[in-house]
Order: structure tokens, then sequence, then C-alpha cells
């Protein structure tokens, strides 16, 4: 029985299953299909935390507890894994699963970007836009299952707008104006200096000497992770916390348009049927994700079908037991969803 292995490897968590297939090829087998191990760990994009991505991912698959170290297929989806940094990754992953003792054929490893398994989490689409906004922010276009077209997702240096990582760099831009008295009072400061270890900024002159100090020693996913803190200012109507999701919001949609609009227009492109959306912030940020699905459906007509990539995981699994030659069935997918949910919640407890 063939072992398949699916990693969904964001910039701040990684998910990865062992899965077993009974009868690899064969139809009236997909209930057999089980997790025989299953790990969440730290993230691993190597664009954001360069000295932490490989040594993170080597400890994820070194948490595979399985005694079982035979891999026949693998599909591993990670961010920072686009054309430009393939190569690197894909080494990584190597490593990784030689320190982990996994035995492979290289042949059947493949390592692709984490937004082909968004994208397949969303269920059998064909064709269609991803609009995604996690750690990093990016919109791809998939033609035939494959992406044919991106904006943004060049990281947070280059990019990444209306990501985590982005949002929390204008929250803290804003916190660090009002400390220093050059910009509007906001409520995200005490949120933040809270959520930092901070004492009370409006009780100490050196509170932005105090914010150096602490926010040049953070990592990008750590950063990112201040992020959900900017739901307490919306709920509380601060205006500088809404302008921010306004303008992640505006970012989100025009990469959506831009992605999806061909490099050379002759005529208006035909609206996509669907569209995506992936990614932790905006799947939770709700205020991020109504103005984003408004704008959305503004430019593209009331008629698109907005979908939600529950488990990019699944999107990995999916393809890794295509390359062990197992059928795609309804019943193959519900099987595997109901696996994975089933041992990260045992996990859990």
């Amino acid at each position: 029985m063939p072992l398949v292995m699916a990693a969904d490897i964001g910039g701040t968590r990684s998910r990865i299953a062992l899965l077993r297939i009974p009868g690899a090829g064969r139809r009236d087998e997909n209930r057999g299909i089980y997790v025989v191990d299953y790990v969440e760990g730290p993230g691993a994009n190597f664009r954001s935390n360069p000295e932490h991505a490989a040594a993170n991912v080597s400890e994820s698959l070194s948490a595979l507890r399985s005694s079982a170290r035979g891999i026949s297929s693998a599909c591993l989806g990670i961010a920072g894994a686009g054309a430009a940094g393939h190569a690197e990754v894909a080494r990584f992953v190597r490593t990784g699963l030689d320190r982990a003792r996994f035995d492979y054929d290289p042949s059947g490893i493949e390592v692709t970007s984490d937004l082909d398994v968004a994208f397949h989490g969303a269920g059998a689409l064909d064709a269609g836009l991803l609009v995604l906004a996690g750690t990093g922010a990016v919109a791809a276009r998939f033609d035939a299952g494959t992406l044919t077209r991106r904006c943004d997702g060049m990281g947070w240096m280059l990019g990444d707008q209306g990501s985590a990582a982005w949002i929390a760099r204008r929250c803290l831009e804003a916190v660090a104006a009002d400390v220093d008295q050059r910009g509007q009072r906001t409520q995200l400061t005490g949120l933040l200096f809270n959520a930092l270890g901070l004492p009370d900024p409006r009780k100490h002159d050196d509170a932005p000497q105090a914010l150096i100090a602490c926010v040049y020693q953070l990592t990008v996913p750590e950063i990112a992770q201040l992020a959900r803190h900017i739901e307490p200012a919306l709920e509380g109507q601060d205006t500088v916390a809404s302008a921010i999701v306004r303008e992640a919001a505006s970012a989100i949609v025009r990469n959506a348009r831009v992605a999806w609009a061909p490099l050379h227009l002759t005529e208006p492109p035909v609206p996509p049927q669907d569209v995506v959306l992936a990614g932790g912030t905006l799947l939770h940020l709700q205020r991020l994700r109504a103005q984003v699905e408004a704008g959305l459906k503004g430019h593209f007509g009331l008629s698109v079908r907005l979908h939600e990539s529950q488990s990019p995981l699944l999107g990995a699994v999916h393809r890794a037991a295509v390359l062990a030659g197992f059928p795609q069935t309804r019943e193959a997918v519900a099987a595997v969803d109901a696996a994975v949910a089933r041992v990260s919640a045992e996990r859990a407890s």
C-alpha cells in the first residue's frame, strides 16, 4: 500500500500529513484511505524567514512519528517556491526528508508553490482566480488547472500588499507616529504595546525608544502575527485602523484585477466564473473580507462565484494522490477530508 505525503507550508504555519492509500488506482477501495500521521509546525518561507525556513521544514518532517518511512509520492505546497526560489526550496525539502530518514524516489516528490494547493483546496475547479492574503498576499489566475499569471506575492520587502505582514507594518507605522507625536492618535497604540509586552506609552517619555528596541528584534512572521490586533480597533471604530483595512482591501482587489487581465488587452476580458478566497488574514479578518468580496463583485460582476479554500492541505493531498495513480472521486476527497480533520482534532486535544 503506497504511502503519500502532502504538505501546506506557509509563512506562519506548516501542516504535513502522511496518508496510506490502499489499492491505489482502484475506485472500489476509496474508503480505505486513512491518515498515518499528521503534524503542525512553524512556517517556512525562506524569503521572509531565511534563517529558520530550512530548519523549520526539517523539524516538522522529523516530527512525523510513523515507523513507515517509504514514500511513493509527495506534494509539498510551500510559500516562496515560485520560479525565483524553487531550486532553493526544493533543496531544503530534500535535505529535510533525508534528515527525517524517509525513503523516497526524487521523481515522485513535487515541490510547488502554496498558490497551487490553495486553489485546488477549494475543490475540483479547473479554471478561475485565486485571491490569497495570509502572511503574504497574491492573486493568481489558473487555466486548465495550471497557474498562468500572478500579481504580487513578491515578499514583504517588494510587495505583499494587503497581507498580514503588510497590515502589521502599517499598524506599527501608525503607532510609531502616534507615540512620536507626529501622527494621529489611535487605539492601535495601546493594543500593540500590550501585545508586545511594553508599558503604557502614555505614561513613559521613552515610548518611541522602547518600541524601536522591541520591534527591530522581530522576524517578519512575528510581525505578521500582530495584524490580528487590528480587529479590536476596528470594533472601536478607530479611523486609523479603518483606513488601513480599506487600503488593504483595495490592494487585494487590484491584484485580482491585474492577475486576471491578459498582458496585452485588445478588448475587455471575460470575467472569471470562480474566485477562490484563501489565507488566514482574508478569511478571518471579517471587515477585510467583506470589503474584498464587495470589490470583487463590483469589478467582475455579481454572478461571479466566490469559494473558500477550506484546506490547502487537501489541495496537496489531491496532487499527491494523483501522482500515486489514485482516482479522484468525490468519495475519496470526502474520506481524506474526514481523516485529516479527525487526526488534527486528536492532536489538538
